[in-house]
């Protein structure tokens, strides 16, 4: 990785930081509403549209030496009635393979998952999920179609603590042939601890199950966020250092820096 990019990457973790710390949060005279607003802020079934970027950099991986790896999402996410729509892009760059380029546009997915409860206090969806082989390069793009589905539940406990998870799973059904099959099962629990003033503490890394290839990747992260309201748009922005815990198969992270802005868009 070069020195320059090493810059890039430490100055805009140091805007997160200082951003979380300064940035206004609500005001103490309008706490119903700044707790409705907290509630739903990091609620993925949240009935509104969204725009998310999210960015996981991984410094070191596990039998890959003097390499790393980069991803970042580009998400969009909309309700329509009971359902909810989101559809991710991810930009990624890997360690270099068989001479192949190892940076591009990965595989677009999306989900639509049908909220069979859609209360204040919790929200659960179950719906279809598809990946599109759209990716750039065979190093960032597994080349098949693939099929599955998605589960979503958030639930708001109280003022102070909110949390539920997604699953995914998702299998090849058509693609290029000469291109390995694909099983993954990936499970995200996330919690959120309110601290006041808009400041929260957080909880969100995702555990990735390669089925096919026995690949198994689970790590736990702990880290901050800031929720700015302002007129039409509630802005999240976070950042939150993921330790692995358990891994099987090389290139796996031994630790990644995940770090978002979300915006969700009042109608």
């Amino acid at each position: 990785m070069s020195s320059t990019r090493k810059s890039l990457l430490c100055s805009l973790l140091g805007v997160v930081l200082c951003v979380l710390a300064v940035a206004p949060g609500f005001a103490e005279d309008d706490a119903d509403a700044a707790a409705a607003a907290l509630a739903q802020a990091n609620n993925p079934l949240a009935n509104m549209t969204a725009f998310n970027v999210q960015n996981y950099y991984r410094p070191t991986l596990y039998g890959v030496p003097d390499e790393t790896s980069n991803t970042t999402w580009m998400r969009f996410a909309t309700g329509l009635g009971k359902w909810f729509v989101r559809i991710s892009a991810p930009f990624q760059t890997v360690p270099p393979n068989s001479g192949s380029d190892s940076a591009g546009l990965g595989d677009i997915d999306g989900f639509a998952a049908y909220s069979f409860i859609q209360e204040p206090s919790a929200t659960f969806g179950v719906g279809p999920l598809i990946v599109a082989p759209t990716g750039s390069t065979d190093s960032v793009s597994t080349g098949k179609w693939q099929g599955g589905l998605a589960v979503v539940y958030y639930g708001t406990f109280n003022k102070t603590l909110q949390g539920g998870g997604l699953v995914t799973y998702q299998a090849s059904f058509a693609g290029d042939e000469d291109r390995a099959d694909t099983s993954m099962l990936i499970a995200q629990p996330f919690w959120f601890f309110q601290a006041g003033g808009g400041t929260y503490f957080r909880t969100s890394a995702p555990w990735t199950f390669d089925l096919e290839n026995e690949r198994y990747l689970v790590p736990f992260g702990v880290g901050i966020g800031k929720v700015i309201k302002s007129p039409g748009i509630v802005f999240n922005i976070y950042f939150e250092p993921q330790f692995t815990i358990y891994h099987k198969g090389e290139g796996q992270p031994a630790l990644q820096f995940f770090a978002g802005l979300n915006m969700q868009f009042s109608s």
